[in-house]
C-alpha cells in the first residue's frame, strides 16, 4: 500500500494516498517512509502543522542514517515552505515600491457653466 500510496502522490491524489497511509501506519506504525510520505500529502492539502508533527514522529522512529536522512531533507523542504508562506503574505500586507507614496486624486473638471435665462 506505500508504493500505492506513492503513486497517488504522484498523481496529485494527496487525499488519497493520505488514506492509504493510515492503513499502511494502522499495521506498521514505525514505518519512517510512510510516516514521511504523509507528512508530505498533509502539506499538499494544507494541514502543515499537522506535517510538522509528523515529521517530528518520524526523527523519533528513524533508526538508520538513511532514515535520518530523509527525515532531514522533509524537514527542511517543511522549513522552506514555511519561508515561502511567510514572505508571500508579507508581500500581500505590503505596498510596492510604486504605491509607497500616498496617492492623490486627480482633480476633477470644472463645472460646465449654465447660462443664465
Amino acid at each position: 500500500m506505500n508504493n500505492i500510496a506513492m503513486c497517488c502522490m504522484k498523481m496529485g491524489r494527496y487525499d488519497r494516498a493520505g488514506r492509504l497511509l493510515q492503513v499502511v501506519l494502522q499495521t506498521d506504525p514505525e514505518n519512517v517512509k510512510a510516516v514521511i510520505r504523509q507528512s508530505v500529502c498533509l502539506e499538499k492539502v494544507g494541514q502543515v502543522d499537522k506535517a510538522k508533527q509528523a515529521v517530528m514522529h518520524a526523527m523519533k522512529l528513524a533508526k538508520t542514517d538513511v532514515d535520518r536522512k530523509e527525515v532531514l531533507k522533509r524537514r527542511d523542504e517543511l522549513h522552506e515552505a514555511d519561508k515561502k508562506m511567510a514572505e508571500s503574505s508579507k508581500a500581500m500586507f505590503q505596498p510596492s515600491e510604486d504605491q509607497s507614496a500616498p496617492q492623490t486624486a486627480a482633480p476633477l473638471p470644472p463645472k460646465p457653466q449654465v447660462a443664465a435665462p
